[in-house]
């Protein structure tokens, strides 16, 4: 069985926001659009792309199910242990943002879990079993989130 990797559940939330703004659209009969939700799209994106980066630059995998070759602790890893998680939020949020829908909140909370509860909850163990002392350091130094 395949696994559904993050960029596909980022995808799917994507979906779904867009699917809860049609919602809210039929319900209200108005499309509402809020520009300043586009800043916290892109700026989340852009956070996603540099932490994907910076794996190709230490070359290690980018694969969430695969055992990583390196602790990258340098750049963005150093405020966070999930930067690219991190910035998929951000966008899922200035997503939902965008759309002034309620409906959009409840998919980005159910991408917060997802990560949180079995992306974030694996990489974890996999990175403990792996790195051993020097994971639980950087564990010590630098938050989950940020």
């Amino acid at each position: 069985m395949q696994k559904l990797i993050p960029p596909y559940l980022f995808l799917m939330s994507l979906f779904l926001i867009a699917g809860a703004s049609y919602a809210c659209f039929i319900r209200d009969h108005a499309l509402v659009f809020n520009p300043w939700g586009v800043i916290p799209f892109v700026a989340g994106l852009l956070i996603a792309v540099f932490a994907k980066k910076q794996f190709r630059k230490h070359r290690t995998t980018v694969q969430t199910f695969a055992a990583p070759d390196t602790l990258v602790t340098t750049g963005l890893f150093r405020h966070s242990r999930n930067p690219m998680y991190l910035g998929f939020l951000i966008a899922l949020s200035g997503a939902a943002f965008a759309t002034q829908c309620a409906l959009s909140a409840m998919v980005v909370l159910g991408f917060f879990a997802a990560c949180r509860c079995w992306y974030i909850a694996h990489e974890e163990r996999v990175m403990q079993a792996g790195f051993g002392d020097a994971y639980r350091q950087y564990c010590a130094q630098t938050r989950r989130w940020i």
